[in-house]
């Protein structure tokens, strides 16, 4: 195992809230789980610094970034603004090969919703959730815009990680407002297509209060205020 491995299962860990905010990283503990040296999990725990998952406190240690709620408010924002407009252009234009591109997805997601047994279920879920959003805006030709987006939104992924897990977005209910979106782009309705998107990207953020509440440690204490 090397740093890009050790990176990969560790920023993981933080994004699916196994490793919650403001968990201390010891590099012993990692060492002894992995059987490899402190080298290459330094480069690891150097990398997620650098892209805001783990925090360095000086003569302390690493700990995993608290999620701050304006950063996610800022990424609906920007999400809203530039998937609502992508979906404009898409709309437009849209054939039965760009449905058939998305219908595969949604077709992984509904065997995800009926295997309730599945305890990876909800982790894989929010990855295709990412695929069906990452292939509108693939289809569209701005598939450069939604790694612009995923490059700054690790609040709003664990934000969203938050909601799924603690039941406040089912994922069958996401699955179904899938399903309407493809519908909606199908028939070429804009309007229903806006107001579905509106509903499906600000809804959880709306509904953050109670999720909040029970989880107070896990944000910035600017977000709390």
């Amino acid at each position: 195992m090397n740093s890009k491995d050790v990176y990969n299962d560790l920023k993981k860990d933080i994004l699916y809230l196994t490793l919650e905010p403001g968990t201390m990283i010891s590099e012993l503990q990692i060492s002894e789980k992995y059987g490899i040296s402190r080298t290459p999990i330094r480069d690891a725990i150097k990398a997620l610094v650098a892209e805001g998952f783990l925090e360095v406190r000086p003569h302390i240690g690493s700990f995993v970034s608290l999620i701050d709620l304006n950063k996610v408010s800022d990424s609906v924002f920007i999400r809203h603004s530039l998937e609502l407009s992508v979906l404009k252009e898409l709309c437009s234009k849209f054939t039965p090969y760009y449905a058939l591109a998305l219908e595969q997805i949604l077709n992984q997601q509904e065997l995800l919703v009926k295997n309730t047994e599945n305890k990876e279920a909800q982790w894989d879920f929010i990855q295709l959730d990412n695929a069906f959003h990452a292939k509108l805006f693939e289809l569209d030709g701005k598939a450069s815009i939604w790694n612009t987006i995923s490059s700054m939104n690790q609040h709003y992924l664990r934000f969203r990680t938050l909601l799924v897990r603690y039941n406040s977005d089912p994922i069958d209910i996401l699955y179904q407002q899938h399903r309407e979106l493809l519908s909606a782009l199908i028939a070429k309705d804009w309007d229903t297509l806006e107001s579905k998107t509106s509903d499906h990207i600000t809804s959880g953020f709306q509904r953050c209060g109670e999720v909040m509440t029970k989880h107070t440690s896990f944000f910035t204490e600017a977000t709390l205020k």
